[in-house]
């Protein structure tokens, strides 16, 4: 790998944090969220370029490049950390909780999908040669599980969040979709998911993190909990699935394959770079084959019971006309790779990219639908200055010397018919409300060598205006008045040399003087040996003097 390049300029980016104050209040449905903005947090970043190559034309150029992010505290809020702690909505969860219509009882369906990967690795372990690392081959199972529902920003806003629970989308009967809510309901009821709700290592709808966490990510626990088959403090309290495989020797020819990774030693910002080769069949699991636990569930809230269930009957038959699809192993569902409706109304739909209904806007909201910021139960005030994008261009040659942009995340929020039922929407929002996450301002200034290059062309464009405005037309009239002075000359002495050839082509007769006429042409003549002629006149009666003589 080539030597990389460090690409010129200072470049920062500055997060500020949306803290909810009041988190238990506004989830008991006791109060709407209090949003504090703190911030900012400040980061320099770097672009290391490598293996630049430009085409044959010089066109186009491919190259690979890392970002790097340096904690600046110096540019930072006064006091600020990344330690310090703050209430936010946890995305991980939203993205889980957005398949089921907000209602946490369908997670399992979006979970499960991320249960069969996992033991579909643990199996490519078993049949594998020896000292070949695979990957990828468990995502078969979910590449067309669900698709994923999502309308548009403001409709959002006042349809009421699904509770029911349907097996449509995953060609379940009604026996099944029960005891798929009686699944997710025992992992929900479970104890020591992580600590009581807000607490430091607590999952769920809302998290309490540090600054660190928030930005490079953490572990939910109620979802691992979920995808690892619950907690409990015996096996039997676990979770226990069977595969069905549509023949014996399914698995291993699923797993027949071969492949190559390039490994982190040849150099350390090499993660994983895998290719795959060899014949794939596509022999995915048919169904889930039992799910039991010892325990008896508690009542469902509200006075609905959930029952014992004793089995788990789930069907798996993939639909092979779904668009293909990519899956995330982490938030553990299908991801499509289709993106629509990215612009409305001065937010950027970006559900498809986040997994949940997500919008991006300017900082505080600006220029939003006003709906939008309503829907929070607060009031944002944006400074149009600080909160739009800008660019700083020299306007003598044009340069780009400074630049800033703005966005904000914000997520929509819902009660949830098991945890949060209560939580606080405002009235004209029946379907939620959407939560300002945080905000980013990113800026850009040329470094001092782009600095000094630019003020070198800018003097360099000053000479050349002096040159051409001041001291080109000086010269110019200079040069102006000596040719007129050398016209003028030359006609004058062009003009006395014409009336000297005509006196010489005259051809008038010789005179007879008197004698009294040559006295006078003798005095004529010693006037004239003292001063120039300067008139025809004087030429002819001193010719005419000659010829008498």
């Amino acid at each position: 790998m080539s030597a990389p390049t460090v690409c010129p300029g200072s470049s920062s980016v500055a997060y500020y944090f949306w803290n909810i104050s009041n988190a238990q209040q506004w989830l008991d449905g006791g109060a709407r969220p209090a949003f504090q903005d703190i911030g900012p947090y400040s980061f320099q970043l770097q672009e290391f370029r490598y293996q630049v190559a430009f085409d044959e034309a010089l066109d186009t150029v491919a190259y690979t490049f890392h970002y790097f992010q340096t904690w600046d505290p110096g540019a930072s809020c006064a006091g600020c950390s990344l330690a310090d702690m703050h209430v936010g909505v946890n995305r991980a969860y939203m993205a889980v909780l957005a398949s089921g219509d907000g209602s946490e009882v369908p997670l399992a369906c979006t979970l499960l999908p991320a249960l069969i990967a996992g033991i579909l690795q643990r199996l490519e372990r078993l049949v594998v040669q020896t000292g070949v690392r695979a990957s990828g081959a468990a995502a078969a199972a979910a590449q067309q599980w669900v698709a994923s529902r999502f309308s548009a920003i403001t409709a959002l806003l006042s349809a009421p969040p699904g509770t029911a629970v349907t097996g449509a989308g995953y060609t379940l009967g009604a026996e099944q979709v029960a005891r798929v809510r009686a699944y997710m309901a025992r992992l929900l009821q479970v104890g020591a998911l992580g600590g009581p709700a807000l607490s430091p290592g607590a999952g769920g709808l809302l998290a309490a993190r540090n600054v660190s966490d928030w930005l490079t990510g953490w572990a939910d626990p109620l979802l691992s909990s979920a995808l690892f088959g619950g907690v409990g403090a015996t096996p039997a309290g676990r979770v226990a699935l069977g595969i069905g495989w549509p023949s014996l020797d399914a698995p291993a020819r699923a797993l027949n394959k071969t492949v190559a990774e390039l490994s982190p030693k040849d150099h350390p910002l090499i993660f994983a770079v895998n290719m795959s080769t060899g014949k794939r069949y596509q022999a995915q699991p048919t169904e889930v084959l039992s799910y039991h636990s010892a325990e008896v569930l508690p009542p469902r809230p509200r006075g609905q019971a959930l029952g014992t269930f004793s089995g788990l009957q789930l069907g798996l038959r993939l639909r092979r006309t779904d668009v293909r699809r990519a899956f995330d192993a982490t938030l553990g569902r299908s991801v499509p790779l289709s993106y629509a409706g990215r612009n409305l109304m001065g937010a950027w739909n970006e559900t498809l990219t986040y997994r949940s209904p997500t919008i991006i806007t300017l900082p505080h909201f600006y220029k939003a639908d006003p709906a939008i910021a309503l829907s929070t139960g607060s009031s944002f005030t944006a400074d149009p200055e600080l909160h739009d994008s800008l660019s700083g261009v020299e306007p003598s040659a044009g340069f780009t010397i400074q630049a800033a942009k703005g966005y904000q995340l914000n997520h929509l929020v819902r009660p949830s018919d098991v945890l949060h039922p209560a939580m606080w929407v405002p009235e004209t929002s029946a379907g939620g409300m959407w939560a300002p996450s945080h905000w980013v301002r990113s800026t850009f200034v040329i470094d001092d060598a782009t600095a000094s290059s630019v003020l070198a062309i800018l003097r360099l464009q000053q000479n050349v205006f002096i040159l051409f405005v001041y001291a080109l037309p000086g010269l110019g009239a200079v040069m102006a008045l000596a040719v007129c002075s050398c016209l003028f000359g030359t006609q004058a002495a062009r003009k006395a040399r014409a009336e000297l050839k005509v006196v010489r082509k005259s051809r008038a007769a010789p005179l007879r003087l008197t004698s009294q006429e040559l006295a006078d042409m003798k005095a004529s003549q010693q006037r004239l040996s003292d001063s120039a002629w300067d008139t025809g006149e004087d030429f002819r009666m001193a010719a005419a003097w000659k010829r008498n003589a």
